[in-house]
């Protein structure tokens, strides 16, 4: 995957440094964070928004009290195995960071 986002970002003339870096480690977590939030949302139950709602809460609302509190954990924990992975991932950060480049004399 390192060398892969190398190519990619030389072949759309991106410049490396922080970005490409940032870039590819979001490419490499963004399916375990949805596999563990996805997993928490499978028993989640809409009736509790529908509740709210009934009750006079318009849907930022009903997001933020009582949808997030609901699905935070899945949220953390997806948070914190990406943080893990991506201290883990040291070949992504290698391919996709600026290095100099070799000198022959």
């Amino acid at each position: 995957m390192g060398i892969a986002l190398l190519v990619f970002f030389v072949m759309i003339h991106f410049t490396l440094g922080l970005v490409t870096i940032t870039l590819a480690h979001i490419a490499f977590n963004i399916p375990f964070v949805t596999l563990v939030v996805r997993a928490r949302l499978h028993g989640y139950d809409n009736a509790i928004d529908e509740a709210a709602m009934d009750l006079g809460a318009n849907e930022m609302m009903t997001f933020w009290r009582v949808t997030l509190p609901t699905i935070l954990p899945g949220v953390l924990s997806g948070a914190m195995l990406a943080l893990t992975l991506s201290l883990d991932d040291y070949v992504i950060t290698y391919f996709t960071a600026v290095r100099d480049p070799p000198h022959f004399h």
